[in-house]
């Protein structure tokens, strides 16, 4: 429910969390999906982390345009889900830029008997389909008890009564197994590309999330932008300056169907792949900051073409 608020937390395996995952489930799905219901607990969630109430009739931040998408008719949208769900997603990327540019699957589990009877082939990364922020890394070894209850709990979640993004609810439940990509024997970096009508306009750099986790944000020439959103700005160089243009290629085909996409890449020494695409981030509530830089955001859902630039945010500051 608190989507915005939970990202803060810094370590999604901690006990605390899990535990706070666990409570929130089953309450969230007292709530039937209703317009006003998934309306008002939207509202809630974005109050939390804004600090006020989303105007969705007369959007003017980027998560009120999110927000009016989302509680729409196009948040129900069958390719919205069919890109949601990390399997699936696969052929859709196959589609439109070719398979290499997916995460091979190593497997995929639907029932409590795969899920006890399979022995994982390590190292490996394990997550649901049809869920956001849950992943278990297993470098040298099998999962441990906890973390196989932890499995079979995944299966049986349904992210829509927390989140109340539309697009998650016809996901069945799922657990995908791929390998662990490294760069320098570390998880690489999320690069998250965020496109409006097709066109990518800047990116996003979360480093270190399993430990001192910073996020910076980049322009197409690979210049700092001066933006935040959740963390800090720190003064990051762009690592990615020669692989922009096939970066900014794969994100426009991919999400061309859409008024708003993240695509979400892992950027190897060797090749690209694409970790999934992200409709509604961040349940719709978290803003960027400055307040100026987000309007301006968000500005892009009716002008696309309209740059985004270091100079030109420092302006509207």
């Amino acid at each position: 429910m608190f989507e915005g608020r939970r990202m803060r937390f810094k370590d999604r395996n901690a006990w605390w969390f899990r535990l706070f995952r666990a409570v929130e489930m089953p309450f969230t799905r007292l709530f039937p999906d209703h317009p006003t219901v998934n309306w008002a607990i939207s509202q809630i969630t974005y109050r939390v982390d804004s600090k006020a109430f989303a105007n969705v009739k007369a959007p003017r931040r980027f998560s009120e345009y999110l927000m009016r998408d989302k509680l729409g008719p196009s948040g129900r949208d069958p390719l919205r889900a069919a890109t949601t769900c990390k399997y699936s997603v696969k052929s859709h990327i196959s589609a439109a830029i070719g398979e290499a540019y997916a995460v091979p699957t190593l497997a995929l589990l639907k029932t409590e008997k795969e899920l006890a009877d399979f022995v994982f082939p390590t190292p490996c990364v394990v997550k649901p389909t049809h869920h956001s922020g849950e992943v278990i890394f297993l470098k040298d070894r099998q999962p441990t008890l906890i973390e196989r209850k932890r499995m079979r709990r995944w299966l049986f979640l349904n992210y829509f009564y927390m989140s109340r993004e539309p697009n998650y609810k016809p996901l069945a439940g799922m657990i995908i197994v791929e390998p662990f990509l490294t760069v320098d024997g570390k998880p690489p970096s999320d690069v998250k590309v965020f496109c409006f009508h097709g066109r990518p306009k800047f990116f996003q750099v979360d480093m270190d999330r399993q430990g001192g986790h910073r996020r910076v944000f980049y322009d197409l020439d690979g210049e700092q932008l001066p933006l935040s959103r959740l963390y800090p700005v720190v003064e990051v160089p762009c690592a990615y300056r020669d692989r922009i243009a096939e970066i900014t290629e794969i994100a426009a085909k991919l999400s061309a169907p859409f008024p708003f996409l993240s695509v979400d890449l892992y950027v190897l020494p060797d090749r690209i792949h694409v970790g999934e695409m992200s409709h509604f981030i961040g349940s719709c509530a978290v803003p960027f900051k400055p307040d100026a830089a987000d309007e301006m955001i968000a500005d892009l859902f009716n002008n696309p073409d309209a740059p985004i630039t270091a100079a030109r945010l420092r302006s509207a500051a």
